[in-house]
């Protein structure tokens, strides 16, 4: 991500995007798949994700390390030396220049700067890549940072430009309101973000665990032959 990226607007890839995901976030039974997932007796992070251990506004500990490998992802010894270690008053002087209560759509300008500061220094670890610093974003700053695994940015489909174009489409309140409309059991106190995170991941996914959730939910993503 880029400062500047945040702030073009190409409004007919906003509009389709929006379109796209509405298509997703209007399928049938949706709602029963998102509480799948945070039911704790399914094969899913669910809260643990954002509520695992201690989850202090302006570190990253080891429980955020955690939290995060929840959501397929490891660390390598010297990304957690680094993260931990020498990189530990960086990383905090950066979180407490981002409000925990931020939301992507109403991000200052300085803040988007230091989410560039924080990603770049993230994506510049050995053996993390995009995916991974945006879990570990995301864990820290919920409200802010969407996931953005393969699975997710290819449901959104504005390759390189998801951060920016999210946020822009967030910007449309009744798009928020479809989104938060996903909310129920397990969920009352997800983000925007992390519900549309689950949404489309839930929706996609092809491991085993999120095709039988689908099976079971008796959800058809669109697009998927019937």
């Amino acid at each position: 991500m880029r400062y500047t990226d945040y702030h073009r607007r190409d409004d007919a890839l906003v509009e389709s995007v929006k379109n796209r995901l509405r298509a997703n976030l209007e399928t049938p039974r949706l709602p029963k798949l998102i509480a799948a997932y945070f039911d704790p007796e399914q094969p899913f992070a669910g809260r643990d994700f954002d509520h695992l251990g201690s989850n202090l506004a302006h570190r990253v500990t080891i429980d955020d390390l955690l939290a995060a490998s929840l959501l397929d992802v490891k660390w390598s010894p010297l990304a957690v030396r680094k993260l931990l270690g020498e990189l530990r008053g960086q990383l905090s002087n950066y979180l407490a220049d981002i409000g925990r209560e931020t939301d992507l759509w109403d991000a200052s300008d300085q803040e988007l700067r230091t989410l560039d500061d924080l990603w770049f220094t993230l994506v510049g670890l050995v053996g993390v890549k995009k995916a991974k610093a945006s879990k570990l974003i995301a864990r820290k700053r919920p409200r802010l940072a969407p996931i953005s695994d393969e699975v997710v940015v290819k449901a959104i489909g504005a390759r390189r430009q998801t951060w920016p174009v999210l946020r822009h489409c967030l910007q449309d309140e009744s798009f928020r309101g479809a989104v938060l409309a996903l909310r129920g059991p397990g969920s009352e106190d997800a983000s925007v973000l992390r519900l549309l995170d689950v949404a489309l991941w839930m929706l996609h996914s092809r491991s085993k665990a999120a095709d039988q959730a689908r099976r079971d939910a008796r959800v058809t993503p669109p697009g998927a032959s019937v």
